[in-house]
């Protein structure tokens, strides 16, 4: 009934949460405490019942794939091409590893070529750190201030200088060397309209600035161009 697969966990993705409300579960209270504090994930919100088939909701968190015969949200991951993903997988994950994830077998291949299409749509690339760097902070405000993106700000400000003040439209001349998001799977108007300009602003994800200092090499990210989207892409049947 499910294949499995895998997916990147990265701070800022929107996590809905399949409970099994007969049964009393602390691991999967521990699970979402620690996408929500140790992963910096978006706990979406339990009473919107379509919340599967939102743009924000990225992954499924259960605690069995069994709950696909009890459960509303399972069923709905299942036939949206939503992948779902065990709460005693999440308690051992760290932030930028791959976890296990399950999805229909009628939805596989496309999860697996909307992932394959994203990746190629982005060149992975370097950039070093400089105290002369003009950069900017952003993700999808899937829910409130992410406290990862507050903790690499600060972190930034300490390294190269503060931030800079792009309001909510990033001014077409005002000069950015790098944007921080927190996963490239961001979707935010400052992002789409620093990764369109020419050049391309490099995008640097904000867990691969921990620790770095002025004159380290991080990974930076270049936007190959069209239209930025993020899987996975879902199907919505009702």
């Amino acid at each position: 009934m499910w294949v499995e697969d895998s997916f990147d966990v990265e701070p800022g993705i929107g996590v809905a949460c399949a409970r099994d409300n007969s049964t009393s579960d602390p691991l999967f209270k521990q699970a979402q405490d620690h996408l929500r504090r140790e992963l910096s994930l978006f706990l979406l919100t339990k009473d919107d019942v379509d919340i599967v088939y939102k743009p924000q909701c990225s992954l499924l968190l259960t605690s069995s794939l069994d709950h696909i015969e009890s459960n509303n949200k399972v069923r709905d991951a299942y036939g949206a091409g939503v992948p779902v993903v065990l709460a005693s997988d999440v308690l051992t994950c760290s932030v930028g590893e791959r976890i296990r994830a399950f999805l229909a077998p009628s939805r596989h291949a496309e999860y697996c070529n909307d992932k394959q299409e994203f990746e190629g749509s982005w060149h992975l690339a370097s950039h070093v750190l400089k105290a002369s760097d003009r950069y900017f902070a952003t993700h999808t405000r899937a829910g409130g201030k992410l406290k990862c993106i507050e903790r690499i700000e600060e972190h930034l400000r300490n390294v190269i200088g503060e931030s800079q003040d792009v309001g909510n439209a990033l001014p077409q001349k005002q000069p950015i060397d790098f944007v921080v998001v927190p996963t490239l799977r961001t979707i935010s108007k400052n992002l789409k309209l620093a990764v369109n300009r020419h050049p391309p602003v490099p995008v640097i994800r904000s867990y691969e600035l921990i620790d770095k200092a002025e004159g380290d090499e991080v990974p930076a990210w270049i936007w190959k161009g069209g239209e930025m989207w993020a899987y996975p892409r879902k199907c919505n049947p009702r």
